[in-house]
Parts: C-alpha cells; structure tokens; sequence
C-alpha cells in the first residue's frame, strides 16, 4: 500500500485536525520523511481510513489510526507494519488493532483537549517565581528536572523545534513545559512535558507555563492548541479546563509488541 500524496493525507486528516494534531506535524518537514499515510478507500473512491506510522531515530515508532474500523483493518492487513510502536487509538480502533498487537506496557486513558482564542482563559494571578522562555542555554536544567519523571518524554536534541518555558528557583529549575509539535502550516500547536517538581507543586507553576505557551502561540498565529493527558489525573485535567481546553477524544495509549 503506497504512501498517500501530502494532499490526499491531509484532507483526510483536516476532517478532525485535534484527533489528528500529531499526524498534520508529521506530514510536515523534518518529520515527513520518517512517517508514512497509509489510506484506504471505499468503492466509489473516497478516502475513508488513515493509519499512520512513524519511524523515527529519537521519537521511535508510532501507530495511529483514523477513520473507520474496516478502512484501518484493510490498511493494516497490507502494510508494512512497525514490530513495538507506540500505539494512540480511539477505542473504536482497538479490537482491530488487537488482532495484530499485544500490549508491551499498560495501555493507558488518555484525554485530548483543545483551546482557541475564542475559548482561551487567560490567567488571572502569577505563580510565587516568575514564568521565562527557555533557550538552548536552559537544556542543561531543563534534562535535569525531567530526570524526576519517569513519563518525560523530553529530547534535547529536539529542542530547537519547539518552544518551551520554564521556572527556575535559583540555579534549579522547578517547572517546566513545551510543544511537542509545531505545524505553521496548519495553524496548530501540541503541547507536552508539563512538568513540576514534587517539592514546588502547589503553586500554580503548571497552570502558568501553559498558560505562557498557549499566550505566545496564539501571538505566533497558531489557531489550535491541542494537548493530550492521562485520564486519571484529574488535577491536570482542572488546570487545563480553567484555561479554557475541553476534551474532544479518548484515547489509549501504550507501548505495543506484533502479533506473530
């Protein structure tokens, strides 16, 4: 099954631009050349499923459906399929996914929230230390605090594609967040790696830098800014809803090994 044009892909992928935030990054330069559109199509030629796979150097592989369970069970019965990716899927997709995966980790809950302009909360008080954007000079103590979690899925070398903030108490930085995508093409923005030390949580760190970044990225024209979160953290959850982000999709999410 052929990689699918930047046209064909995206207009399948703009029918839902927040489930699909993630795959309008990687149909974009540098990240078009590790990742595949596989599409299938209905009888009379319409586009109805999208799976895409990603195979990258630092992100790894990564498996993600869109579109109709029969489209994604035909995509994935014909391609070339990645042996641990990384799988995020709408419950839907699940049981066709699992006739060819089985889990390597736990397969988690996650929520995908959005927020515009027209719905964006700015904040109304600053947290105890001040909020600054981050610079290359900041990778140092930016590895560091992420070293404290265990889910951090922060690259320094892919820091000069992203925009981050962070707080600092002294020399040590005690919170932290960035993008995960930047897509000017299309306007929207991810954000991830919010983080706070345990020692400094409580005090609104986390609610500001998100605050920070979605400020300056709706400075920089971006109309969409989508995140993803585990369903279970309901204190991450009640920030974002304060800031304006609502819940468009479940997920799960996990780590996945092929069915011989």
């Amino acid at each position: 099954m052929p990689d699918a044009s930047h046209d064909q892909a995206r207009a399948i992928l703009a029918q839902d631009p927040v489930w699909n935030s993630f795959a309008l990054a990687d149909l974009e330069p540098p990240l078009r050349t590790y990742s595949q559109f596989a599409v299938a199509s209905d009888q009379e030629g319409h586009e109805h499923a999208l799976c895409l796979v990603v195979r990258h150097p630092i992100i790894g592989q990564v498996l993600s459906p869109f579109g109709s369970p029969e489209g994604v069970a035909a995509i994935l019965a014909h391609i070339a399929l990645p042996e641990r990716p990384l799988i995020q899927a709408q419950e839907v997709h699940m049981p066709v996914l699992q006739r060819s995966y089985q889990p390597e980790t736990t397969w988690r809950r996650q929520l995908r929230m959005a927020v515009t302009r027209a719905i964006f909360r700015p904040l109304a008080s600053a947290p105890p230390r001040p909020v600054k954007r981050l610079a290359l000079a900041d990778v140092p103590a930016l590895t560091a605090l992420y070293k404290q979690n265990p889910e951090s899925t922060f690259s320094a070398d892919l820091f000069s594609q992203a925009l981050y903030f962070g707080v600092y108490d002294g020399e040590t930085m005690v919170a932290a967040g960035g993008t995960h995508a930047l897509v000017p093409a299309h306007q929207i923005a991810v954000l991830g790696n919010i983080f706070t030390a345990p020692h400094a949580r409580g005090q609104g760190y986390a609610t500001a830098i998100t605050a920070a970044l979605v400020t300056a990225l709706l400075d920089e024209d971006v109309s969409l800014v989508v995140l993803n979160v585990f369903a279970d953290n309901s204190t991450a959850i009640r920030i974002y809803q304060r800031l304006g982000f609502t819940t468009h999709h479940q997920l799960l999410t996990g780590r996945a090994i092929r069915v011989p």
